[in-house]
């Protein structure tokens, strides 16, 4: 063959395979950024204040005073509760679901949610709940429960939640990695945590003061950062178990660790952590 035209044919080939590498790169680059931010936005929504129109969410104002919310029956949905301290007090819940829920604030403050079948969305629907202060919430038999809240004090009340976690905040970053954006973040000084049949795990997070009780079977995962395991702690955590349960700790600094722990009761945890346990 000529070397006329093996250079054609070389040519030919990269006018073929360069557009072929250029739309890879760009889509490996750009797919990720596009995806992410509409993650994020979505996200957004959830805490966005109760005056200010949010898509495809229909809000609801409430007049009567709650701290107290119930959901006393999931029926094996897969939720997430914003709890948004706000002056105002209300819902926002997305059209597609309105249908499929009620809400109604009793004489003893409590905001009871009442669900009327599955919207069958395929995904985690959201609530945003307003108020100006939360003090506990009770939610039995879901599949998925995932709480977003800002609180000196919180109690979370679970019976056969089969998991249980609280938002971890999502960031941005300007090109130095400074933070220039948080959303969903979760910050609870004291948490007091009643689990029954319910698993409950923490990736992520530090506290102030914890307290786990569990009855039936159930389990704990309190997980932190693997290659930074100084990042998360707990000053106080109690942990309590009755009948059967797992408890897992993971990566996350603990200055004291009590409890009352059941014969029925794994543990997992740096032998620091277990010391501290059964000294107490």
């Amino acid at each position: 063959m000529k070397t006329s035209n093996k250079l054609l044919i070389v040519l030919a080939l990269l006018l073929i395979i360069v557009p072929i590498i250029a739309i890879a790169i760009n889509i490996k680059i750009n797919y990720k950024y596009v995806v992410h931010e509409d993650y994020i936005s979505k996200q957004e929504i959830n805490n966005e204040p109760f005056n200010k129109k949010s898509a495809q969410r229909m809000a609801i104002p409430i007049s009567k005073p709650f701290d107290y919310v119930i959901v006393n029956d999931a029926k094996n949905l897969r939720l997430e509760i914003h709890l948004n301290n706000s002056d105002v007090s209300g819902i926002k819940i997305p059209e597609y679901a309105k249908d499929y829920f009620n809400f109604d604030v009793d004489d003893k403050g409590i905001l009871n949610i009442t669900i009327k079948g599955n919207p069958y969305s395929g995904n985690q629907i959201p609530i945003s709940i307003y108020a100006p202060k939360f003090k506990k919430i009770n939610v039995s038999n879901s599949d998925l429960l995932v709480v977003t809240a800002t609180s000196d004090s919180l109690e979370a009340n679970m019976s056969k939640v089969q998991s249980f976690s609280l938002s971890g905040g999502i960031t941005t970053n300007d090109n130095r990695g400074n933070v220039i954006r948080t959303v969903n973040d979760t910050k609870i000084g004291k948490l007091t945590i009643n689990l029954i049949n319910s698993n409950f795990s923490s990736d992520g997070h530090s506290y102030q003061d914890l307290i786990i009780n569990t009855k039936g079977v159930s389990q704990i995962g309190l997980n932190g950062d693997e290659n930074a395991k100084d990042r998360y702690s707990i000053k106080n955590l109690a942990v309590n178990t009755t009948d059967t349960a797992e408890v897992v700790i993971n990566n996350i600094n603990i200055n004291n660790l009590s409890g009352k722990i059941s014969d029925h009761t794994k543990i997992q945890a740096p032998v620091a952590n277990l010391k501290q346990l059964f000294k107490n």
